[in-house]
């Protein structure tokens, strides 16, 4: 650097010395910069890994749990139906023993009633319906329960009684044993759990549990 002024040579040498500084200056907190920005990225690419492996484990977890409720509610339903299975087949087998009771007791033998043209309908609509499986609540045409039996039976023969067992067996007129007529309604049990309906000669039709008619 070439100048015939000494004042403006040590200047221009002082100002080149501060540009050098500055420029050291830009440099280095552009270092320091390039290394904060590295070791961020290096930090947070650390705290991804840790938060997809946190995610992991939680999705793990659950699917976990998850499947041990779903196990749960397996067997809690199988364990449900078969508890069921049992009840129907216990409640089944007393009103066979109810029926069978009543039909050895030989009071069926003194009626001679003819059915009405109704109940011989109810009858026929009844009797038709022998082999459809038994589904609790069912009122037909592919299922039925007891009273859902008889209450469409008697649907079809032009009447309409009530939807239940219980209903139909205190609103429906009651009728003495030896005035009975095939069509009529057989209630069972003292809760009147179940019905059927008298058929003549002895015979019912009912829907009984768990199987068909």
């Amino acid at each position: 650097m070439l100048s015939t002024d000494p004042e403006a040579f040590l200047f221009n040498v002082d100002l080149a010395r501060k540009g050098q500084q500055a420029v050291k200056g830009v440099i280095s907190q552009l270092t320091h910069l390039k290394s904060d920005l590295e070791n961020y990225a290096q930090d947070a690419s650390r705290r991804w890994e840790e938060l997809e492996a946190n995610r992991k484990k939680k999705d793990d977890a659950r699917k976990e749990i998850n499947d041990k409720i779903d196990a749960a509610k397996k067997l809690e339903s199988r364990l449900a139906a078969k508890e069921k299975e049992r009840l129907r087949k216990l409640e089944d087998d007393q009103a066979l023993l109810a029926q069978q009771k009543w039909l050895d007791s030989g009071v069926l033998k003194e009626i001679t009633n003819k059915a009405s043209d109704q109940g011989k309908k109810a009858i026929s609509y009844a009797t038709s319906q022998i082999g459809k499986d038994y589904v609790w609540g069912a009122v037909g045409p592919d299922t039925f329960d007891c009273s859902g039996l008889t209450l469409r039976s008697w649907q079809a023969a032009g009447r309409t009684i009530p939807r239940t067992s219980q209903e139909q067996w205190r609103q429906l007129p009651r009728v003495e044993l030896k005035d009975m007529r095939p069509g009529d309604l057989v209630i069972y049990f003292a809760d009147a759990s179940h019905v059927g309906m008298y058929l003549g000669d002895g015979a019912i039709v009912h829907a009984p549990r768990p199987a068909g008619r």
